[in-house]
Parts: structure tokens; C-alpha cells; sequence
């Protein structure tokens, strides 16, 4: 009796905001090492400044229009039965991520919806966030600098099975800006972004608020040669082959007694304080045939934040299949195949993109 208690009287905050980096098949492939060379819509919620990037080709006094779909899922993997690792595994979940991206003249703007799920049959909690964001970006005239703003709304609704009512329902907003420069007469980018934190007060079983942390992030990145986006090698000059590398350091603001989302769904709640920390994401991508197939990488850690752990080393793989065009609409479809994997789990995607 006395542990559960102490259980409850922990869980009085539970963090909302995701445990890894999240959004387009290309950001996610790369480690989120994506600040310097962020574009599309689905690329904001890291740097909203990704709303202005113009495809190579598209004249400015062009309609841009550039969308992407991602779907995801966490699968549980053990090294062994025991209860340690039992414990901290990631839940099974099913992430689905949408996004488009619109404008003209060097101004454009952007909405991504997503959803997320997370079960767990113990303690038969089923909780599903739902995510919208939408924002602005602007570009200079030389397409040397972009920046962008973006407000966010993540609505969260955990209910028991069976339950009359939810255990957890709330609507938490946060708001980002951020800022990308080409290094002129170089190969050199650099991005900066940051998100405001956020405390909400609810009335729930165990739970008096729920947070995100605020969140500071810098980037560098070199390229050779260009990305062949949208142009067939024939339609091109010839150059080098594209080899890009990236990185990004991000400081997570500190928490105090929190519980994260997936320990509130398992019913483990923690109540762990998580001071300020620093993650470092790692990514490249080379072009191994102009137009019909890049490979990315990368490498990220994980901070333990809400856990009782030591930092967790993430590695990403992912491709880029040029599919089929669609002439009428000026449109090639990519497949973007996608994993994340560490010592608790293997995170397959999948995205789709049109360009």
C-alpha cells in the first residue's frame, strides 16, 4: 500500500512531448541532424524556417506546393526476459504523420497533422495524442536565408478500458521559431531553433499538470555537388556526387517530479526530476544513383530525462526510391523506408513523398 502511494504521489506531472525525433522520412533517417538543412512542411516542428526552403528549379514567382506522409511504429525488441528490461521496453505504438507545404514569392506556409498510440494490455490503458502544428516562413531574395515561426497543438486523451471516463484529457500548445543561412560562396549551412515550454493544469487520477520542456538546438552542415530533386540526370549539369553531412547539438530544459507519456500509459509513473541536458544527432547522406536512390544515416543520443538510466546511443537507416511520375500533375513519387533502432527497440517507417 505504501508503494502504491508513493506511485501516485509521483505521477503529478506527466511530459507530452516526444522521446525521439519525429517527422520527415529524410529527418528522421539522418538522426535529427536536420537544423541546418531543414525543409517541407513535416520539418517545422525542428525548425520552422524549413517552410521557406524553395525546391531548386521553382522560380519565385511559382506556386510551390511539396507534401509527405509518414507512418511508423515502435517494436518491442529484448535481449532477454528480464523484468529490468521489461520494464523500460517501449510500448507498442502506431505513429501516422502528414504534411504540406504552399507558397509563393518567397513566402510560404505549412500545416502537419499526426496522431499517435500507445496500448498496453497490463494496465489497459490506451492513450492517443493528436498533433497539429501550422506556421509561416520567409526567404531573402538570394535564397540565402529563411526564417519561420510555428504554433503547435497536442491534445491527449488516455483512457482505462471499460471507464466511464478519460483518465487523462488535456490540449497543450507550444510555439517554435528558427532560422537557416547558407554560407555565402560556400558549401556551409547553419540553423538554429528553439521551443517555448509549457505547463498545463488538469484534473485527472494522479495527475495535476502535464509539460513539455523548452527546447534549444544549433546546426551545421556541409555538402558537395547538389541533390538531384525533381531533375532527372539528363536535365542537369553534370557535378560531383551529392555527399552531405550534419550535426546538431540540442539542450532539453529541466523537469521536476515528471512522468514520461509511455510510463503513464504502462502505469509505471517514476516521478523523476530531469535537469537540463544535451543530445547530439549525427547524419549523412550520399547519392548513390542522381535522381533514383539515396542512403542516409546517423546516430543520436538519448538522454535518460525521465528515466533511471544512463544515455542510450540511437543508430538510423533509411533510403530514398524514386518510384513512378505523374505527368498531368508534375509529380514523382518517392518511397522512403526508414529505421531507428537502439537497445530497447526497432522503429520501422515507412514515408511517401511528392514532389
Amino acid at each position: 500500500m505504501l508503494l502504491l502511494l508513493s506511485l501516485a504521489a509521483f505521477a503529478s506531472d506527466v511530459d507530452v512531448s516526444r522521446e525521439s525525433p519525429h517527422g520527415s522520412a529524410r529527418m528522421v533517417s539522418m538522426g535529427g541532424a536536420f537544423r541546418a538543412i531543414s525543409e517541407g512542411a513535416m520539418a517545422q516542428t525542428l525548425n520552422p524556417a524549413a517552410i521557406a526552403v524553395r525546391p531548386r528549379g521553382h522560380d519565385r514567382d511559382d506556386w510551390m506546393v511539396d507534401g509527405m506522409a509518414v507512418a511508423g511504429g515502435v517494436v518491442p525488441y529484448l535481449r532477454s526476459l528480464n523484468l529490468e528490461d521489461l520494464a523500460g521496453a517501449p510500448l507498442p505504438t502506431l505513429d501516422l504523420q502528414a504534411g504540406a507545404v504552399f507558397g509563393r514569392h518567397g513566402r510560404a506556409g505549412a500545416i502537419t497533422l499526426g496522431t499517435r498510440t500507445l496500448n498496453d494490455a497490463a494496465s489497459e490503458r490506451r492513450t492517443v495524442a493528436f498533433e497539429v502544428a501550422a506556421g509561416g516562413g520567409w526567404s531573402s531574395p538570394d535564397d540565402q536565408v529563411q526564417l519561420g515561426a510555428m504554433i503547435g497543438l497536442v491534445s491527449v486523451r488516455t483512457r482505462l478500458r471499460g471507464a466511464e471516463g478519460p483518465d487523462l484529457a488535456t490540449v497543450v500548445p507550444s510555439l517554435a521559431g528558427g532560422a537557416r543561412w547558407v554560407v555565402p560562396n560556400s558549401r556551409v549551412r547553419l540553423g538554429i531553433s528553439g521551443q517555448s515550454p509549457w505547463r498545463q493544469r488538469v484534473e485527472a487520477e494522479q495527475v495535476s499538470t502535464v509539460s513539455q520542456p523548452w527546447r534549444l538546438g544549433v546546426g551545421g552542415a556541409v555538402a558537395r555537388g547538389e541533390r538531384s530533386r525533381g531533375l532527372r540526370p539528363q536535365d542537369r549539369e553534370p557535378m560531383p556526387t551529392y555527399v552531405l553531412g550534419a550535426l546538431d547539438l540540442v539542450a532539453i530544459g529541466a523537469q521536476r517530479g515528471t512522468t514520461a507519456l509511455s510510463d503513464w500509459t504502462r502505469a509505471a509513473p517514476r516521478g523523476l526530476d530531469a535537469p537540463v541536458s544535451l543530445a547530439v544527432h549525427l547524419g549523412g547522406e550520399v547519392e548513390v544513383i542522381p535522381y533514383w536512390l539515396r542512403v542516409r544515416a546517423g546516430a543520436y543520443t538519448d538522454p535518460p530525462r525521465l528515466r533511471d538510466d544512463r544515455t542510450r546511443v540511437h543508430g538510423t537507416l533509411g533510403l530514398d526510391v524514386a518510384t513512378f511520375e505523374i505527368p498531368l500533375l508534375g509529380l514523382r513519387l518517392t518511397l522512403l523506408p526508414h529505421v531507428d533502432v537502439s537497445g530497447l527497440g526497432v522503429q520501422p517507417g515507412l514515408g511517401l513523398g511528392g514532389w
